[in-house]
């Protein structure tokens, strides 16, 4: 109820409460629930004992624990100055190796993507690849990879873009949105264009705003010589795009 009904001028309060009580709550049932709250109100006085939480026995704890660390660091984006240290310490102390449990495995990856600090890259990369059974988690990766923005790992969202997983794909062309940069990257894109290669029409519409974004950050002159490649006569659809 707090947590759906509170006021932003009460969110203080609210949390203080709510790490009272956490504090000496025995029910593994409203715990989770607590830890939830917590993120959702956005204190960032409840960091600290969230990431105490990640050592709770208990996995349900943990899930809720490391996602409303997620969310309080979203929170703190807009301060500039926020040490992230304590945050980015704790992860990677915590799970190396990332958990072998399905849920909890990508909840971590989601805060890992939410926190977008540079130590979570490696991990980040590991979790979208083929390796990775879980196409929710190789999704949740290639996100991560977009909002670090570091073009370094534009490789690995190339490899999504054929992903058998619709909304692998998805992220993954939403990702070379920002970060694409070279005519390599928009013949990348261009091949999910084609109804042959990807079957889903939304996501070819996404690929071409993604291609023309990527085309609009490339130099005059390659822009030129990449018009005189496009292949603008093949079908009804190629010459709309060709105008555009």
């Amino acid at each position: 109820v707090i947590r759906d009904l509170r006021q932003p001028e009460n969110a203080a309060a609210d949390a203080a409460m709510l790490l009272q009580t956490l504090s000496t709550e025995p029910s593994l049932i409203v715990k989770p629930t607590l830890y939830n709250a917590l993120g959702r109100l956005g204190d960032a006085a409840a960091i600290p004992v969230c990431i105490a939480g990640l050592t709770d026995p208990d996995d349900e704890v943990v899930i809720e624990a490391v996602t409303a660390i997620g969310w309080l660091v979203q929170g703190q984006r807009e301060n500039d100055g926020a040490d992230l240290t304590p945050v980015v310490d704790a992860l990677l102390s915590r799970f190396s190796p990332l958990p072998a449990d399905p849920a909890l495995r990508r909840r971590v990856v989601e805060t890992m993507a939410k926190v977008q600090h540079v130590k979570f890259a490696p991990i980040l990369r590991e979790e979208a690849g083929d390796a990775q059974p879980s196409a929710s988690i190789r999704q949740t990766a290639v996100r991560g990879l977009e909002l670090l923005g570091n073009g370094a790992n534009t490789d690995v969202v190339i490899s999504r873009l054929a992903d058998k997983d619709a909304g692998v794909r998805e992220a993954a062309v939403k990702a070379m949105a920002a970060l694409g940069t070279t005519p390599a990257h928009l013949e990348a894109v261009a091949a999910r264009l084609a109804a042959a290669i990807e079957p889903v029409e939304t996501l070819q519409v996404q690929a071409w705003e993604t291609y023309r974004t990527i085309f609009g950050r490339l130099q005059p002159a390659v822009q030129i010589e990449v018009l005189g490649k496009f292949p603008w006569n093949t079908d009804a659809i190629a010459t709309e795009r060709f105008l555009q």
